[in-house]
């Protein structure tokens, strides 16, 4: 993409003639990564689409909700309003005209927001913010000091962030969902955030998770839980998702091991160190990948 915006493909460094080669070559299929938020600048220009100003959301002063993520600033969108349906089906098409996609991978949705906040500036307290001062805060953290958009942000018909976090994340599914459904029977939505029922539309995966055993452990428990509600298809990223050096061999075999039973399975694992070989790819482990595709068989539906 072109600097993160969502829908932009850089066409410079990926020529798209030689990319749609690659694909039937290897046969391959391609399930872009899009978020929740628009970067700024937006490509295409946001003048092209009307009403567009519509979708920011603002927060309980009127101001714009913005923040920041990994390729810089960026504004989100609010997935109550009506005509951010119409936008977000227009821009998948838009992108599957350039380049045909296979389903949706939707990330970030939670809403994150990566601005750093540890040091909450006088701005929230004066004038003060609805949510600052609350009882009781889950693992004592002001909601103001998290990485997320605002609480008293505000959606469509007057919704507070506060109380509508997860709506917001479940429209965004909703909509990549019948978006998707003009072109796949069983559309491939998969989404970050979640909530009870969302499984209709997205799987899902328990996202960040360090890679050790203590983790492997606990992720199975967890795993077991999305189950409970209604999320059939999630799973947990092999081998944990982010490492400090090489992820020991065994704790990387046995984590195959447990993934032949994920419904959702695969490696997203990101190392701080550069130039490791690339010792978790799936093909390495023979016996996972055949164990996992011989039981697909027993397992699907008719």
């Amino acid at each position: 993409m072109i600097k993160g915006n969502n829908f932009s493909i850089d066409e410079d460094r990926f020529p798209l003639d030689e990319i749609r080669k690659l694909y039937e070559k290897y046969k391959k299929r391609w399930v872009p990564l899009f978020n929740a938020h628009l970067s700024t600048p937006f490509i295409p220009p946001l003048s092209e689409y009307p009403n567009i100003e519509s979708l920011y959301m603002k927060d309980s002063l009127g101001e714009l909700c913005d923040g920041r993520f990994i390729w810089g600033k960026v504004i989100f969108m609010d997935f109550f309003n009506p005509i951010c349906e119409q936008f977000w089906d227009k821009m998948i098409w838009e992108t599957d005209k350039k380049w045909d996609l296979s389903g949706l991978w939707i990330d970030a949705n939670e809403i994150s927001n990566l601005e750093k906040r540890k040091n909450p500036s006088s701005k929230l307290k004066d004038p003060p913010r609805k949510y600052y001062n609350l009882p009781f805060y889950p693992g004592g953290v002001n909601l103001y000091e998290l990485q997320a958009v605002n609480q008293d942000c505000i959606h469509y018909n007057g919704q507070e962030e506060f109380n509508a976090r997860v709506w917001n994340a479940l429209f965004q599914s909703k909509y990549s969902y019948d978006s998707l459904k003009k072109k796949f029977p069983y559309p491939f939505v998969l989404g970050r955030a979640t909530m009870m029922g969302g499984g209709k539309y997205s799987s899902t995966w328990i996202p960040d998770i360090r890679s050790d055993w203590d983790s492997l452990k606990v992720s199975t428990a967890v795993l077991l839980t999305y189950g409970l509600f209604g999320y059939g298809m999630s799973g947990v990223d092999i081998c944990g998702f982010i490492s400090v050096g090489r992820v020991p061999d065994e704790l990387c075999a046995r984590w195959y091991q447990v993934a032949t039973f994920y419904p959702f399975a695969r490696n997203s694992h990101v190392t701080v160190i550069d130039n490791l070989d690339n010792y978790q790819e799936p093909y390495l482990f023979i016996y996972w990948r055949n164990i996992r595709y011989n039981l697909l068989s027993y397992s699907i539906e008719i």
